[in-house]
C-alpha cells in the first residue's frame, strides 16, 4: 500500500518553521503537480527560492518524513520556474520511491484542504492558518477548521470456491485501471455497514 513507507518514518505532528535548503517544495497547480521534467523528481527549497517571488512566496508546512520537512507553494507566479513540466496528481500512484509517492499524494490532499478554506464560512474573512496546530483560524470571529477526515473501506469480495475476486470499473474518472469496491462512511453509519453497502451499491 502507498502508506507503507518502512523504514522512513512519516511525522504527522505540525511544526511551523521556514524550510530549509534540503527541504522538499511541492508545486500545485489545480490537480497538477509540477516537477523537474529531466526526472519528474520534486524540489528542493534551495533549487526553488531563486526562482519565485521572495516577497509574495509562502512555503505553507506540511509534514516531516525523516528529517525532511515537506512544504507546498503558495501565491507564487509557477511560470517563472524554470526546467519543469506539469503532472497529473495521478503520477503518484506508480511514482518511486514510494515514500516519496505516499508524500506527494499526501501533500495534495492537504494542499486541497487549505486551498478549499481561504474564508471563514462562519463570517466570510479570510482565515490565516493556526501557529501551533494543524488548523485554519479566523481573526474576526475566532472558528477553528481542521482537516477533515473521511472514513474509508476497501473491500476484497472473494469467490473461494473458484478462486475469483471482484473487481469494478470506474466510468466516469481518469482512472481507468480495475480496483476493489471501496467507498467512504456516510454519516451515523458503522464501517460494518459501509462495506455492505458498498457491496451491494456494486
Amino acid at each position: 500500500m502507498i502508506q507503507d513507507i518502512f523504514p522512513h518514518i512519516y511525522h504527522n505532528e505540525y511544526h511551523s518553521h521556514a524550510p530549509k535548503d534540503n527541504d522538499i517544495i511541492l508545486v500545485f497547480d489545480g490537480n497538477e503537480v509540477l516537477l523537474k521534467t529531466d526526472d519528474k523528481t520534486m524540489f528542493s527549497f534551495a533549487e526553488i527560492k531563486e526562482q519565485v517571488e521572495s516577497e509574495t512566496a509562502e512555503y505553507r508546512y506540511l509534514f516531516e518524513i525523516d528529517e525532511t520537512a515537506f512544504y507546498y507553494l503558495r501565491n507564487a507566479d509557477v511560470t517563472t520556474i524554470q526546467g519543469v513540466s506539469r503532472y497529473s496528481k495521478n503520477i503518484f500512484r506508480t511514482y518511486e520511491p514510494r515514500y516519496l509517492a505516499f508524500a506527494g499524494i499526501t501533500a495534495f490532499q492537504l494542499y486541497q484542504w487549505y486551498e478549499s478554506h481561504i474564508f471563514c464560512g462562519k463570517c466570510g474573512h479570510t482565515l490565516v492558518p493556526d501557529q501551533k496546530e494543524r488548523a485554519l483560524y479566523c481573526t474576526h470571529c475566532g472558528e477553528i477548521i481542521y482537516p477533515t477526515i473521511c472514513p474509508a473501506v476497501i473491500i476484497g469480495v472473494i469467490d473461494k470456491k473458484k478462486d475469483r475476486i471482484l473487481f469494478t470499473k470506474y466510468a466516469d474518472r481518469d482512472y481507468k485501471k480495475y480496483a476493489l469496491v471501496a467507498g467512504f462512511a456516510e454519516i451515523g453509519e458503522t464501517l460494518e455497514d459501509t462495506v455492505r453497502r458498498e457491496v451491494k451499491e456494486e
